[in-house]
């Protein structure tokens, strides 16, 4: 398999992201999302986060994109 990602010394095939946004994209499909939803991504620097962004993106579903930095408290306060 070839890499499709590498990041902080970790990779990921071209199969297993594939796997990996598919299977978040039938979660989100699953949990009755029309194509005027908006998914909330907590942004961190993690090689996970890449398949959550890219399989929100081909999904058609807007994208909101949370700041990860802050305390909780104020995390709940911007979503």
């Amino acid at each position: 398999n070839l890499t499709a990602i590498e990041f902080d010394g970790a990779t990921v095939s071209w199969a297993e992201w594939g796997r990996a946004i598919s299977a978040l994209g039938d979660l989100l499909d699953a949990a009755g999302l029309n194509e005027t939803a908006l998914v909330g991504l907590l942004g961190r620097n993690r090689l996970e986060q890449l398949s959550g962004f890219v399989a929100v993106l081909g999904s058609g579903w807007g994208l909101a994109l949370v700041n990860a930095v802050p305390p909780e408290g104020l995390i709940a306060e911007e979503i």
